[in-house]
């Protein structure tokens, strides 16, 4: 089976996460407590393709950043020395990796990175 990896920026996380509620990408489960009301397991949230759009993979790249951070000599144990960091991309970034045959929610279509990254940040196996 073959696959298809979209490449989504987002303006924050915050209109990714409604996104992916609305097309049903986005999970919460409550948390579970013990019949003393100790929490056994957390409340968390996790994002899956598979009810919608079946198998595939979201991956949540969030910030990336250039490759501008500079550096000025060695400190005296070899060691490159920190003068400023790299400098953020805008946008909150989202890989989502679906079957060939699998259509990406319409929702998301504003949202995808055209042209695709040649040398895309992260990627699937």
């Amino acid at each position: 089976m073959s696959y298809t990896t979209h490449f989504l920026k987002f303006p924050d996380q915050d209109v990714f996460d409604a996104v992916a509620s609305e097309v049903g990408y986005k999970f919460t489960r409550e948390a579970q407590l013990d019949e003393d009301g100790n929490v056994i397991f957390p409340s968390s949230t996790f994002y899956s393709t598979n009810e919608v759009s079946g198998p595939g993979a979201i991956d949540l790249v969030g910030t990336i950043y250039n490759n501008d951070a500079v550096y000025e000599g060695f400190d005296d144990q070899g060691m490159p020395i920190f003068i400023s960091p790299a400098t953020p991309i805008d946008g909150y970034h989202v890989n989502i990796c679906l079957r060939t045959d699998a259509l990406l929610p319409l929702q998301f279509s504003q949202y995808i990175v055209s042209p695709a990254p040649v040398t895309p940040f992260r990627t699937f196996g």
